[in-house]
């Protein structure tokens, strides 16, 4: 299925950006590669060149910028490079309570988790769609889009816009021959506010493989691990007025461990 797409990748050098690309490497596609971090999207492209990309390009650009979702369209449409999966992973967070977080990173993270990545979609997917081709769109939210998160509310808000957003576009696009799967990853190891308990947390190969399969199998909304679809489904039986609490409680503990 995957031999000899043309995928690009946001957010390419963080966790789940680069496994995306070393899977997606090995099934023979051929990936073109966006995160700020020249260097290490360097020793990405020559890794996953090495693993059998079909072909693999990188660019430099910051996704927090205004016009950046435009430039990276102009960019893919300079180089001749006709899309047939996008992959969104890029994110901005930002960890502390709403009157502490500097107005400008809360501004740049509204812009990239939120502008972005609605621009993104809305081109590539008229691209696709102007092609005839079958297109496929991830986008990335995760478990703190299903509930209000004191200590991290504009990053759980922008999460909530995602997950709401891709989960309405697939019912959309659903004629149009362009499939759209939203990820919505629990914790992983190691990562703030991934909780404490190893079995509630999925590894970054778990998270792509599962989002993978998901996509082959016409999924919109894939919940990697039984524990965490469990903790999904308990937040939202919980009364909002608990599930606060219990989420400052949990972020705290996680930010107190970092």
């Amino acid at each position: 299925m995957w031999s000899d797409k043309s995928v690009l990748i946001t957010g390419a050098t963080g966790r789940l950006g680069s496994e995306f690309a070393r899977q997606l490497a090995q099934e023979g596609a051929k990936l073109f590669l966006v995160a700020r971090n020249e260097s290490r999207l360097q020793h990405l492209t020559r890794l996953v060149q090495g693993r059998g990309a079909a072909w693999a390009e990188f660019l430099s650009l910051d996704l927090s910028e205004m016009n950046a979702a435009d430039d990276l369209f102009a960019e893919t449409r300079l180089r001749g490079l006709a899309i047939d999966v996008l992959i969104q992973c890029a994110s901005m967070a930002q960890w502390g309570d709403f009157l502490d977080e500097p107005e400008q990173d809360a501004e740049l993270s509204l812009i990239q988790n939120i502008m972005t990545t609605t621009r993104l979609t809305r081109l590539y997917a008229q691209e696709m769609v102007d092609r005839s081709a079958e297109g496929i769109i991830l986008l990335t939210s995760g478990v703190f889009a299903f509930q209000p998160v004191p200590g991290v509310a504009e990053l759980a808000a922008c999460k909530a816009y995602i997950q709401s957003l891709g989960e309405a576009l697939a019912e959309e696009f659903r004629e149009s021959g362009v499939r759209l799967t939203v990820l919505a990853p629990g914790g992983l190891p190691g990562a703030m506010g991934g909780g404490s308990n190893g079995r509630t947390q999925n590894t970054a190969p778990e998270v792509v493989r599962a989002a993978l399969q998901g996509i082959e199998r016409g999924l919109s909304v894939v919940i990697p691990g039984r524990a965490t679809r469990a903790g999904v489904l308990a937040t939202r039986l919980v009364p909002k007025r608990l599930v606060g609490p219990m989420m400052r409680k949990r972020l705290k503990s996680s930010l107190t461990r970092h």
